[in-house]
């Protein structure tokens, strides 16, 4: 390097900025920065699907937790009788799933109204037995009030199943072009008693006793003049 060149950059490294120009140097930039447009950060989408992962696996596990023990917990409790720890879960939890799976169908709907019924009458005994069920402690309010609503809830899907039978029948009836047939069906027996209604009736009858004790009326509530309107 020659002297002429050594000395140039001697001069060149020699150039400072004074304080005010740094400063005006320094807001400008600043100022040009605000002016640019904001972006949002830039997220990598293996660290989207990491976070979404562990949050599915999270849900995942607590799902086989409460399905575990809540499984324990419903199984244990179909035993239980109004009064018990578990009876809540074999009420709100068990039976209303139960329900859930019913075929939307009238009679499916009437067995399964109609056998729930009869388990709040079964429970009803077993206090009985244990001389639990005395008149006017709470315990016997509480399970006369369940098995009026059940015994309600039951006649309601009775009687929609036997509408719809006879629904059916006057339809079946009104479309038979054959004039014996016809006449063979209009003469069937009025009287005659639907499965779900025999079956309801059924449960009545065999705990008579229990309905007695405890003041519920489980005479029949089906209105069989619906089958002949």
């Amino acid at each position: 390097m020659d002297h002429t060149t050594q000395k140039f950059i001697e001069q060149l490294r020699s150039v400072t900025l004074s304080a005010e120009e740094r400063a005006v140097m320094r807001a400008a930039l600043l100022a040009r920065v605000r002016e640019l447009p904001t972006r949002e950060p830039i997220v990598s989408q293996w660290w989207v699907w990491f976070v979404h992962a562990r949050r599915f696996q999270a849900a995942v596990l607590s799902l086989i937790i409460v399905v575990g023990y809540g499984s324990a917990a419903t199984f244990a409790s179909e035993s239980s009788l109004p009064g018990d720890i578990l009876y809540p879960i074999k009420t709100f939890v068990a039976e209303p799933l139960a329900r859930l799976v019913v075929p939307d169908v009238p009679d499916a709907k009437a067995n399964f109204e109609t056998g729930l019924l009869d388990e709040r009458l079964h429970e009803a005994e077993a206090l009985d037995q244990d001389m639990l069920l005395a008149s006017g402690t709470p315990l016997q309010k509480t399970v006369r009030q369940a098995i009026q609503k059940q015994s309600k809830k039951a006649e309601t899907v009775v009687r929609d199943a036997v509408d719809e039978e006879s629904r059916g029948k006057k339809a079946t009836t009104a479309a038979t072009a054959d004039p014996v047939v016809r006449e063979k069906q209009r003469g069937s027996p009025d009287g005659e008693e639907h499965g779900a209604e025999r079956a309801l009736n059924g449960v009545f009858k065999e705990h008579k006793h229990i309905l007695e004790k405890l003041d519920i009326d489980g005479r029949r509530s089906v209105d069989k003049g619906a089958r002949d309107e």
